[in-house]
């Protein structure tokens, strides 16, 4: 017997953004070739393209992984020959990355594909504009990160 059942326009409204996030996330996977280069790893090559040098800490709290995670994915990026891992004495734990002319050609064939995806996607938003949507989609992101905690676990 179902306990609880999801009603109510705010529930649908949050499946709707989930469905939209996997559409848009599988439709960058299908322009990048998801085995030549995933939705996250192209996040992360465009990261280092816009702030050279950045450190893997900061970039990880920009792409909101693990420091651990956003490493093993530079690694990755870096046997591929498209970024540089830099590490940084005395403590060469700390390490700053870079993005190499072959990770900049990637970027470059991508572009054309992934600026008519960012047309679509403006103009769907358009009536509220970027700025408020990019503010909406944080609280929400804000409001739903609540679900991990204590107050809403039924314990």
């Amino acid at each position: 017997m179902l306990r609880y059942k999801p009603h109510g326009e705010y529930y649908h409204l949050a499946s709707l953004l989930c469905r939209a996030g996997l559409n848009a996330r599988a439709a960058i996977d299908r322009i990048a070739g998801r085995h030549v280069l995933t939705y996250g790893r192209h996040a992360i090559l465009i990261e280092i393209a816009s702030h050279p040098g950045i450190h893997v800490r900061e970039l990880a709290r920009r792409i909101q992984l693990s420091r651990q995670s956003t490493l093993e994915a530079a690694r990755e990026l870096e046997h591929r020959g498209w970024a540089t891992i830099e590490r940084l004495p005395p403590d060469t734990r700390l390490a700053r990355l870079g993005l190499t002319p072959a990770g900049a050609a990637m970027i470059d064939r991508l572009a054309p594909r992934l600026q008519r995806l960012d047309q679509a996607i403006g103009r769907a938003i358009h009536p509220i504009g970027p700025g408020q949507f990019a503010t909406l989609l944080h609280e929400l992101t804000r409001a739903t990160g609540l679900l991990r905690t204590q107050e809403f676990r039924g314990d």
